[in-house]
């Protein structure tokens, strides 16, 4: 076991004295100093890690809330398409039940057309198809018109083109309507 005589060694070394009150009793200054040096670096890679793992959690926490904000945009202009289809369904059965041009391009197989911007829907399109196909029942011969209303946030709709927008919405509405 080692002994130290504290007063030799402050007679020997000069810097220790310095030390002389700071340290336990029987342990050498310069070792203990030496020690100490050395464990202040700890700390830098300590805050290097925490600041890089907060800045991650930050850019996840963008992500996220930038993914929500896209699918709640999202949201509601499906629920205006949908209005929209279901407007477009509308017109089409009010055209085919009271006869005119429309229902006589519906009579001859199929007809289209694209309904005037509506009121407070801006941005929106919808396409009004119709198809009709005849049959007899008894002594009277019946007509049957599929009507299919197409609405989207673009101005070509339906729209299959690749690399649309991330907030391309379409809604399609069908309805069977037999006189």
């Amino acid at each position: 076991m080692w002994t130290i005589n504290l007063k030799e060694t402050l007679i020997k070394y000069p810097t220790v004295r310095a030390l002389k009150g700071t340290r336990p009793c029987g342990t050498n200054g310069l070792v203990q100093s030496f020690l100490d040096r050395k464990q202040r670096g700890f700390s830098i890679p300590a805050a290097i890690f925490i600041i890089v793992i907060l800045a991650a959690l930050g850019a996840f926490l963008a992500t996220v809330g930038g993914t929500q904000q896209l699918g709640h945009a999202q949201d509601i202009v499906g629920v205006r398409a949908l209005q929209a289809a279901r407007s477009g369904v509308d017109w089409g059965v009010h055209q085919v039940i009271n006869t005119g041009t429309y229902r006589t391009g519906c009579d001859g197989g199929s007809a289209s057309a694209t309904l005037p911007a509506l009121a407070n829907m801006d941005g929106l399109t919808v396409v009004v198809g119709c198809t009709s196909s005849a049959y007899s029942e008894g002594a009277s011969t019946l007509h049957s018109y599929q009507i299919t209303a197409t609405a989207c946030n673009n101005p070509t709709c339906p729209n299959t083109a690749a690399g649309l927008p991330n907030l391309y919405v379409e809604r399609r509405v069908v309805t069977l309507v037999t006189n």
